[in-house]
């Protein structure tokens, strides 16, 4: 039992380390460098740049009239930025509701004017072209 106790754990290990040892470190900071630049777009309501920099996902799901709504309305209360700071970049293969790919997780803690501490959380993916665009965008 306790041999298959040890296996298991090693197996466990290992398949959820996997992501984890696909990383390359070039593609982490493109991914990083994507999420960075669609939100300074967003941060000066360049709506329509930011929709034309997004992931293929993303441009499919929703129009740039849509994310102009969606981004503004979410962040309107919170005023402007004051500071970002990424805390988290994770890799990930699969994600709910989106197809199989490569996809960078990354959250922010930021402070805006009327928000002392937000998380805003990024998700980016290697798209069709082999360049990393945002996908996703949620801010809480």
């Amino acid at each position: 039992m306790l041999k298959f106790t040890a296996v298991t754990s090693i197996l466990a290990i290992l398949l959820l380390g996997t992501n984890a040892m696909c990383e390359d470190p070039s593609e982490k900071k493109m991914a990083l460098t994507s999420a960075n630049a669609w939100l300074t777009h967003i941060d000066n309501q360049k709506y329509e740049e930011s929709w034309r920099n997004a992931a293929t996902l993303l441009k499919d799901a929703i129009t740039a009239p849509q994310l102009e709504q969606s981004v503004s309305t979410a962040r309107k209360p919170f005023r402007k930025l004051i500071s970002r700071e990424m805390t988290k970049q994770d890799y990930h293969t699969s994600l709910p509701g989106a197809p199989d790919g490569n996809y960078y997780v990354i959250q922010f803690t930021s402070k805006f004017e009327n928000k002392a501490e937000a998380i805003e959380t990024i998700t980016t993916m290697k798209d069709n072209n082999g360049a990393w665009h945002v996908s996703g965008y949620f801010i809480k």
